[in-house]
């Protein structure tokens, strides 16, 4: 008779005659009136009798869905800052090449459009600083505005971040190429002053190869331009997906230029550079 021993007294018997009325149902076979208790009242009394288990368990739900929430709350803000950053990064390098290629100074192009991009690029490393887009986004904008040093460091990071990012690694060799052909020029310059100084005659142009100027510089560079264009052109990097199809053809036409040995293959490299520029008039690289 469970309702006899009940501590709690309203669910106990109220009186002693109750109790007696009770066994004797019970003893002539007759329906009872106690019932046994239900599944939440025996939930109640076995938490109380265990309520400092009941109470860890409690703060460490608690706890648990405290952190979810900061997690689910963490990713929303990351999902929403890299869309604007996405979103910005395009209109601020759209308007900052259409400026720079009206004939507007350069330093004002920087300062109207790249402080905007880099506040914008800091917030969401401080949300989550192991992110390589961003540095891609801001490399690009300063390759725009033609801050190359910066451009070079801001996808260095992104490859260091991540090196299947396949638009950092298409900068990197398209940063390389343009030092690259500076430390040629100058090279070249230096040789025709040495030589006029000596009375020598002067080199004529296009007579040396890419690799004539024995210069370690220059090794180390091709060496980068090479490896990051095949490996582009393998498609193993990423998958590619970041790449327009011009930007695609300008990478398979510069390294063809970069690896040709003679005229056919010059002449093939052409060909894919004209298919790069036809696929977009805007890439400069595929000009240059």
């Amino acid at each position: 008779m469970p309702e006899g021993s009940e501590k709690a007294g309203d669910r106990r018997y109220r009186t002693a005659a109750e109790f007696e009325a009770e066994l004797r149902r019970w003893l002539r076979g007759e329906p009872v009136e106690a019932r046994r208790p239900g599944t939440t009242y025996r939930l109640w009394r076995r938490a109380v009798r265990y309520r400092g288990w009941v109470a860890t368990a409690a703060v460490l739900l608690m706890l648990l869905l405290a952190f979810g929430v900061a997690s689910w709350s963490a990713a929303r803000l990351r999902e929403r800052l890299q869309g604007e950053m996405r979103t910005k990064a395009e209109l601020y390098l759209d308007a900052a090449l259409d400026v720079r290629r009206a004939g507007a100074p350069l330093d004002r192009v920087r300062e109207k459009y790249l402080p905007r991009l880099e506040a914008t690029v800091r917030e969401l490393e401080r949300v989550q600083a192991d992110l390589a887009e961003p540095h891609y986004h801001l490399g690009r904008m300063y390759r725009a505005v033609m801050d190359f040093e910066g451009a070079a460091r801001e996808q260095e990071q992104a490859l260091q971040k991540d090196p299947g990012l396949s638009a950092s690694r298409y900068e990197r060799a398209i940063l390389a190429i343009r030092e690259y052909a500076a430390r040629r020029g100058y090279l070249r310059r230096q040789r025709r002053r040495a030589a006029a100084a000596s009375g020598g005659r002067p080199e004529a142009e296009g007579v040396e190869s890419h690799f004539a100027d024995v210069d370690s510089e220059l090794e180390r560079l091709h060496a980068v331009i090479c490896a990051d264009l095949e490996r582009l052109e393998r498609g193993d990097s990423g998958g590619n997906r970041a790449l327009t199809p011009g930007m695609l053809a300008c990478a398979r036409g510069l390294r063809l230029m970069y690896a040709a040995s003679t005229e056919a293959e010059h002449q093939e490299a052409r060909v894919e550079l004209e298919l790069a520029r036809q696929e977009d008039p805007t890439l400069e690289e595929a000009h240059e």
